[in-house]
């Protein structure tokens, strides 16, 4: 899968699920609301980091085409900033867990690992 939008396509969908998943849990299971509201933030700001950084991957790359010379950012310090925003309102409010917080801001990453190799098995067997 070489297509970067595709893939944030997929990705928001597989995200739509996960989150979909959680809001269950917690409407039936009340003892791991902290949890699940923990995963959600989590899981939120890992994927408005990846569309972040898929903006960032489109500014570059029409920079580079068009041959201009310029310093570039790819915004680490943004997304690093909206990570740790989550990070510390977990730590402040007693409605989110930190660890879950923690876990959930590997969502993108983990996802796209595992849709990036059903991908490859697909295209391998089509061939």
């Amino acid at each position: 899968m070489n297509d970067l939008s595709a893939l944030l396509r997929i990705l928001l969908r597989v995200y739509l699920i996960w989150l979909a998943g959680c809001l269950l849990i917690w409407a039936f299971l009340p003892d791991t609301k902290p949890f699940m509201a923990g995963l959600i933030l989590g899981s939120s700001i890992s994927l408005i980091n990846a569309q972040l950084l898929n903006v960032k991957i489109i500014q570059l790359t029409r920079l580079v085409l068009e041959n201009q010379a310029r310093r570039f950012s790819l915004g680490y310090l943004s997304r690093a900033s909206l990570v740790l925003i989550a990070v510390m309102a977990a730590l402040k409010l007693e409605q989110f867990e930190v660890l879950a917080t923690a876990i959930g801001i590997f969502f993108t990453p983990v996802a796209s690992f595992f849709i990036g190799f059903i991908s490859n098995i697909n295209h391998k067997s089509n061939r």
